[in-house]
């Protein structure tokens, strides 16, 4: 770029610097996401393929990137497999036990609701 504008031109290269980064740093708005088939069709698709071994790494995905359906549906697998996390010969409980305890709350807090 710069060979090409060459030295003279340092207030354009500048400028578009700063439109590339604008455009590289700008997120997109939740509302296009969220209402993109895109998203609904990736979430529902990773939603089918929760297992033991990656429910709680799906978990903390879906929390950093708040996806929030994702989430419930991590928590409701881990509900309905509480016991497999914490049976003896598993390794399952040491990844649960890794978890933010923000993240363990929110799984109690989950067991505990009766309208799931």
């Amino acid at each position: 770029m710069k060979a090409a504008i060459g030295n003279k031109h340092q207030a354009i290269l500048k400028i578009v610097k700063k439109l590339d980064q604008n455009l590289m740093t700008t997120p997109l708005p939740n509302k296009f996401l969220e209402s993109s088939q895109l998203h609904e069709m990736c979430v529902s698709q990773i939603s089918k393929d929760i297992t033991l071994n990656n429910c709680v790494s799906l978990l903390e995905f879906a929390d950093t990137y708040i996806i929030d359906e994702l989430k419930i549906n991590c928590l409701k697998f881990i509900m309905l497999n509480i016991v497999s996390f914490f049976c003896e010969g598993t390794k399952l409980s040491e990844q649960f036990s890794n978890l933010p305890i923000y993240l363990v709350r929110d799984v109690s807090n989950f067991l505990k609701t009766k309208d799931v």
